[in-house]
């Protein structure tokens, strides 16, 4: 199963430098986590951390957007499973259980 990652930058139009294909590059943040409560008084925790830069490899989408081009990632989920039948089963499970009524109507 395929899909496309777009990332666009964080600028007006004018300054966007063009369209590139890239790979999924690598953010890095601090390892913050914050104990918080929902607006019901529940006990929640917030990954988030402060942006530490990213890995600058010739290709990357991270590259690309610090570049003010727009990236477009292809992306095959098999690539990040070692089980891809299972992952492949699931995925059309989910879809199926939760897009069927929106492809198929009748």
């Amino acid at each position: 199963m395929s899909f496309l990652n777009i990332n666009v930058p964080w600028c007006i139009d004018s300054e966007i430098k063009g369209v590139v294909v890239t790979k999924p590059g690598f953010r890095r943040y601090s390892e913050d986590i914050e104990e918080r409560l929902d607006f019901r008084g529940r006990h929640y925790y917030w990954i988030g951390g402060i942006y530490k830069g990213f890995e600058p490899f010739l290709g990357s989408d991270c590259l690309a957007i610090d570049e003010k081009k727009i990236s477009v990632s292809p992306i095959n989920l098999c690539e990040f499973s070692n089980n891809k039948e299972k992952l492949i089963e699931l995925t059309s499970q989910f879809l199926l259980e939760n897009y069927q009524h929106k492809f198929f109507q009748g």
